[in-house]
């Protein structure tokens, strides 16, 4: 039995040895990652806030930090308020904001001179520089946010003579309309603004985000409790909103309402009337007798002044900022107060249904606001991966979550928690997210670190993401911090790098208050050491990737009679029709030259004719009259060699050398690869998409997108075949209903099919509509040119059950994944 065993251990033994053996083969034999050509989805952009005008301190960060392929700086201008003069019409909105015109130009241009990129910042006025819309609150103070006190600052605030335009913000409510249209005018103009620079310089602006920390107002926080005393929105508009987003109705109505479908998904017409009142009076122990507003009721018929030209606003509900009386805007009786009437909660209590309804609601009006400004970005076709939110992720604030028993007093306040930041699929989620490093006598723990928990919310919320304002260690004004290593400073970068965003907005460069500056502090010196970390890693979170090496191009030579040396060189690109260089990839670490007397002679160390880091090389050991062939090829850090480049014959013969490629996703016929051929001779080459792509266009010594393509080999030449990842979504919201079409003369039936434009599409050019027959296959029914989004499908059977598909065609005829409806 003894033997038996040891036989065993030894047979383990054995076993385990050649397994470890064959896993090692297969590691060395796995497929090669290569070097990818840097791109936007594959770089982390890396944006200082500082000023792009700041000529100094851009040369000094441009030339003390090694920014390789992958890390690609820019400069964060935070902020950018588009500003529309209250009393301006609004379809004149592309001429009123000239100074936010002017404001971009200047960014753009010191940005093209010293070649960085931009990351812009967008505020509307209403909770960030807030006087912007100081007319519109003074003109109608429903257009400010009110406090549950029915306020609109602390009564110290209110006696500041500049209160409106430090304390007091603008409501985020839809319902502000007046508001609302000159803050949609001036968006929609200074994001088609945006759009046309972004087309003229696609390497500048890098990224846009906004609306810049949308919230509501924290002025009368209480930092040392959780549950706050004071908070808004209670806007007479803010709470007609309310109102109609619990019933459907109004501008919110499912059927003619600007907002339809936008509703509390638990309301709608059960609560609508008398009897609905006494159902939600039931289900969340509230005691309304009327849907009215209980406080400075008003109506959506009411005229809210759609021309603000003329300097005057006859909405009949108006209540001016000389009527504002503090601390007397709770009127028990009057014109202004109905007994009985529709008020949200003013006592913060969670865990009660109505408290939570209301906050819910908050929370969702933040959202909203964020969400319509995406949608606009959207419209003007500003890309969903380079337009951002920017929001304050209030439920994950310095180490708390949503689980956490006591929340951070600014979630109570604010109603932004981290959700509202998602905008998808009409932009990407974007967060301030900064930590705070307090002296060890005020917290032993000294970090507090938003950090902790946000991170990992963010990266599951979306692929592309960025975290806004960040700072992994913030000192408060007036405390004395000692700041932490650089190693513990480095450690914080990477640990949300590995996160993976795809933007890092670092907050500050230079901070004259010393919160969070960066220049001169150990802060630098982490970022030096970030960048050199993550330059050349292509986004990937595994650090220790060294990718192989691409094939070397445009190789060349020539053979100088006078001397017999054959001098050869290349131009320096990693890659065809790119500017990156070998020397700025970090892990490139020289390159091999070969040598043979035959065109097809092996690339081993008895072939090996040099190494070298330079991009020129002269053969000065070729014998007079002897025909050589060269090839050479790139090594990285590891030693791993990529493949070799063509051959090129010295002195030439009459032949020319075409060397093809194919991008990812496709192949060539004849497959990619070295091919000489007798000059003046035509050979033809086809594109062969890989499935889920499209071939897209050749590059290289050809263009154009014909296919297969006929190649004259007068010369050597490089034809590349490149092609795309099918990225036509389908449309949205595909709808569709049977009507009939009544006349003196005809009746019949029509289905009729609605659907939307998808946002993440940028260049549709049609939409296709199958109907399934009596076999259950789609046939075409009509292709419709777009911008169109409904089709009358007439002279259906009144009984019968039809199924439709739909889908969109871009501009190079791919057609996208079908959408369905069933008509009966």
């Amino acid at each position: 039995k003894k033997l038996d065993l040891l036989n065993f251990v030894f047979f383990i033994a054995y076993l385990f040895f050649f397994v470890h053996l064959f896993a090692l083969q297969l590691l060395k034999s796995a497929p090669a990652d290569e070097l990818p050509v840097p791109c936007l989805r594959n770089s982390l952009i890396v944006s200082l806030e500082h000023s792009v005008l700041d000529s100094a301190e851009v040369d000094y960060i441009k030339k003390n930090f090694n920014w390789g392929l992958y890390t690609w700086l820019a400069f964060s201008k935070t902020a950018l308020v588009p500003k529309l003069d209250w009393y301006t019409s609004w379809d004149k909105a592309e001429a009123g904001i000239e100074n936010f015109k002017k404001e971009v130009n200047q960014l753009i241009q010191a940005a093209k001179e010293k070649n960085v990129r931009l990351h812009l910042v967008l505020v509307s006025g209403l909770v960030r520089y807030i006087s912007t819309y100081e007319k519109a609150k003074e003109e109608d103070i429903r257009n400010c946010q009110w406090y549950n006190d029915n306020k609109l600052a602390s009564d110290t605030q209110i006696t500041d003579p500049k209160a409106m335009n430090k304390y007091i913000w603008g409501t985020l409510s839809r319902y502000a309309r007046k508001m609302r249209h000159n803050l949609e005018a001036k968006t929609k103009a200074a994001l088609a603004f945006l759009k046309q620079k972004l087309d003229e310089n696609p390497n500048i602006i890098v990224a846009i985000s906004g609306w810049g920390e949308a919230e509501l107002n924290y002025h009368r926080i209480i930092q040392t409790q959780s549950i706050q005393e004071y908070f808004c929105d209670y806007s007479p508009f803010a709470v007609l909103e309310f109102r109609d987003w619990i019933l459907h109705t109004g501008m919110y109505d499912d059927a003619t309402g600007e907002y339809a479908g936008q509703g509390w998904s638990g309301g709608g017409a059960k609560y609508q009337g008398a009897s609905g009142l006494a159902k939600f009076n039931q289900d969340f122990g509230t005691n309304f007798t009327t849907w009215d507003l209980k406080y400075y009721n008003w109506s959506l018929d009411d005229d809210y002044d759609t021309d603000p030209t003329d300097n005057i606003n006859n909405d009949p509900h108006r209540i001016p900022f000389s009527q504002y009386s503090h601390g007397q805007m709770m009127p028990t009786s009057g014109p202004d107060y109905i007994a009985g009437g529709f008020d949200p909660p003013r006592e913060m209590k969670p865990g009660n249904k109505f408290w939570d309804l209301w906050n819910l609601f908050r929370e969702t009006m933040v959202h909203h606001y964020v969400l319509d400004m995406a949608k606009w970005a959207a419209e003007a076709g500003l890309p969903a991966d380079r337009f951002y939110s920017h929001q304050i992720p209030a439920d994950y604030l310095f180490g708390t979550n949503p689980d956490t028993a006591t929340l951070n007093p600014r979630y109570s306040t604010s109603a932004s928690p981290l959700w509202t930041a998602n905008i998808q699929p009409w932009g990407s989620p974007g967060a301030t997210i900064y930590d705070i490093k307090f002296p060890p006598e005020i917290n032993p723990n000294e970090f507090v670190r938003t950090t902790q928990y946000a991170l990992e919310a963010m990266a599951n919320m979306a692929d592309n993401w960025a975290i806004m304002e960040y700072d992994a260690e913030t000192y408060p004004t007036g405390l004395t911090v000692k700041e932490s290593s650089t190693a513990d400073i480095l450690n914080e970068y990477l640990k949300v790098y590995r996160a993976q965003p795809h933007l890092i907005n670092f907050f500050r460069w230079l901070d004259t208050r010393g919160e969070h500056q960066i220049k001169g502090k150990n802060k630098e010196k982490a970022f030096r050491q970030f960048i050199a970390r993550v330059r050349d890693k292509a986004r990937r979170p595994n650090l220790n990737i060294v990718f192989d090496p691409p094939q070397v191009v445009d190789f060349q030579g020539q053979h100088d009679s006078a001397t017999g040396h054959n001098r050869l060189w290349i131009s320096g690109r990693i890659w065809s029709g790119h500017s990156w260089k070998w020397k700025q990839w970090g892990d490139f670490s020289h390159f091999e030259i070969f040598r043979g007397e035959k065109a097809d002679f092996p690339l081993d160390e008895n072939y090996k004719l040099a190494e070298t880091s330079e991009y020129a090389y002269t053969d000065k050991t070729a014998q007079p009259g002897q025909t050589y062939y060269y090839r050479i090829r790139a090594v990285n850090v590891k030693g791993v060699a990529g493949p070799a480049s063509w051959t090129i014959q010295l002195p030439r013969e009459d032949v020319s050398i075409l060397d093809l490629r194919a991008s990812q996703g496709g192949t060539t016929s004849p497959s990619p690869g070295l091919y000489s051929f007798d000059k003046g001779i035509t050979v033809e080459v086809t594109a062969l998409p890989n499935e889920g792509y499209f071939f897209f266009e050749w590059g290289g010594d050809a263009s154009g997108r014909e296919n297969p393509l006929s190649v004259l080999m007068d010369r050597d030449k490089v034809i590349i075949a490149n092609f795309r990842e099918k990225n036509v979504f389908p449309p949205l919201n595909f709808q569709g209903q049977k009507v009939v079409n009544r006349s003196l003369v005809l009746l019949e039936y029509v289905n009729y099919l609605t659907w939307e434009a998808n946002p993440a599409n940028q260049a549709v050019t049609a939409y296709r509509i199958y109907l399934e027959d009596e076999g259950g296959e789609p046939q075409l029914l009509a292709e419709l040119l777009a911008p169109v989004f409904s089709y009358s499908h007439r002279g259906v059977a009144k009984d019968k059950e039809y199924v439709y598909y739909l889908t969109a065609i871009d501009q190079w005829g791919i057609e996208s994944d079908p959408v369905s409806v069933k008509v009966k």
